[in-house]
C-alpha cells in the first residue's frame, strides 16, 4: 500500500501560526499534526509514505527529516499551490502510486491513530465518514444506495440526503487508482482545478464500488479554523 499525504496547502484561516509554516506544523499536544498522522502510519506498519508539499514546502521537508530520520519520505513539490486545490496535488502523485492499492490522508486532520488502522482494516474501496454526529451543512457528504455505495460526493447534499461528512481519509484499491488518476486527469484538462478530488469520483461512481466508512465515534476534526484547532486539543487530551 501507498501512502499519499495532500499538504501542499497555505492555511490562511489559522494565520498568524501558519505565516512561516504550513498548517500541518501546527501543534497539538506534544505533536504537530503531520507527526500524529506519520506516527500513526509507522504505528501500523505503513513506511511507503509521500508528501505533496506547497506552501513553505522547504520549512516542511526539513523539518520531517529531522524528525523522521530512518523513514524513507518521498516529497513531491506542487509548485501551483496558491492557484490550484487539492484535485491538482492529488494529481501529481500518480507517478508514485502507480497501479497500488492507496491511502489517501489530508494533512490538516487531527485523529486517534486508531482511526487510520480502521481505514486500512476496511475490506473495499472507502471514503472514510463520520455519521456519528449531526453533519454541518457546509460539510462534503455523501450519498449512498440501497446496497451501500457511494452515488454521489458533494457539498450540496442536504443533510437528509448526506450519510455523513468526509473526514479526509480514503483507500483505494489497485484496481482502481489508475482509473481514478485518469479522471483526474480530464478535470485538469478541462481547466477544473479549484475543487477537491474527491470530486473527480462523482463520475466513476458507476464503474467502481466505493462505500462509506464510519468512524465508528472515533475522535478527528479537520484542522481550519482556531475553533477546529480547539477541538484538535480537546481530543488530544481526551
Amino acid at each position: 500500500m501507498k501512502v499519499i499525504i495532500l499538504a501542499a496547502g497555505m492555511g490562511s484561516r489559522l494565520k498568524p501560526l501558519t505565516n512561516h509554516m504550513p498548517k500541518t506544523m501546527i501543534t497539538v499536544g506534544n505533536q504537530t499534526l503531520i507527526e500524529n498522522i506519520i506516527q500513526g502510519l509507522i504505528d501500523i506498519q505503513l513506511s511507503e509514505i509521500a508528501i505533496i508539499t506547497g506552501y513553505q514546502h522547504e520549512v516542511l521537508e526539513i523539518f520531517l527529516r529531522r524528525r523522521f530520520p530512518t523513514v524513507r519520505l518521498q516529497f513531491i513539490y506542487n509548485d501551483q499551490y496558491s492557484v490550484k486545490d487539492n484535485i491538482y496535488s492529488f494529481s501529481l502523485a500518480e507517478e508514485y502510486v502507480g497501479n497500488e492499492e492507496l491511502l489517501c490522508i489530508c494533512s490538516d486532520i487531527y485523529c486517534k491513530p486508531k482511526l487510520l488502522l480502521r481505514a486500512v482494516q476496511a475490506p473495499f474501496d472507502i471514503l472514510m465518514v463520520d455519521d456519528t454526529k449531526e453533519i454541518p451543512s457546509g460539510a462534503m457528504k455523501v450519498r449512498v444506495n440501497r446496497e451501500g455505495y457511494i452515488t454521489k460526493i458533494s457539498k450540496e447534499l442536504t443533510v437528509e440526503e448526506g450519510k455523513g461528512e468526509i473526514v479526509g481519509i480514503s483507500k483505494i484499491s489497485a484496481s482502481n487508482t489508475a482509473f481514478i488518476f485518469k479522471r483526474v486527469a480530464t478535470y485538469l484538462d478541462k481547466g477544473i482545478v479549484n475543487v477537491w478530488w474527491p470530486y473527480a469520483i462523482n463520475d466513476v461512481l458507476e464503474q467502481i464500488e466505493l462505500r462509506p466508512w464510519s468512524t465508528d465515534g472515533i475522535g478527528w476534526v479537520n484542522v481550519n479554523t482556531f475553533d477546529d484547532l480547539k477541538e484538535a486539543i480537546n481530543i488530544a487530551n481526551d
